[in-house]
């Protein structure tokens, strides 16, 4: 009985869902209402096309592999403009339109921490905690998801096709 409630739920909430639901980030709702309509030149801004190259050449590594790299280009030449690995990321998203909807999930893959399971810290499955203490790059302790789910809307990727 309660996993047919579960289910109804979402499929309730999935009924209930559009363009400016909670779910979708901010940004997603304006690239999804305003689509990029036209190919960026990237022979005019030489410092964005070495950041988006240095991107995709460490994008199956660590992150500071860019960050390494990024420090040794600027250590060579400082009025390089390199971009940080986050604004690249920002300017990827802005240029394509294509957003992710990254929810937080069971490490183990057993459930989502969506819709009306947010607030949960444990999985309902297995009972693996949702989040795990870190150390940021300051000394900090934080609290990170144990892991992620990126979800990409194919709206934003046929958008992003169409623009080409």
């Amino acid at each position: 009985v309660d996993t047919l409630n579960t289910a109804l739920k979402f499929i309730d909430a999935l009924k209930a869902c559009n363009i400016n639901s909670d779910m979708f980030p901010p940004e997603l709702q304006e690239s999804m209402s305003n689509p990029v309509t036209g190919l960026l030149d990237l022979e005019k801004d030489r410092a964005l096309r070495l950041s988006l190259r240095l991107f995709f050449l460490t994008i199956n590594g660590a992150e500071n592999q860019y960050d390494i790299s990024r420090n040794a280009i600027l250590e060579y030449d400082p009025s390089i403009n390199v971009l940080t690995l986050d604004q690249c990321k920002a300017t990827i998203q802005r240029l394509t339109g294509i957003i992710p909807i990254v929810t937080d999930m069971c490490p183990d893959s057993c459930m989502a921490f969506s819709a009306f399971f947010d607030e949960c810290d444990k999985c309902l499955e297995c009972g693996k905690d949702r989040y795990i203490d870190r150390i940021d790059s300051k000394g900090q302790l934080v609290r990170v998801a144990a892991q992620q789910l990126y979800t990409i809307p194919i709206c934003s990727y046929l958008q992003a096709l169409h623009s080409s």
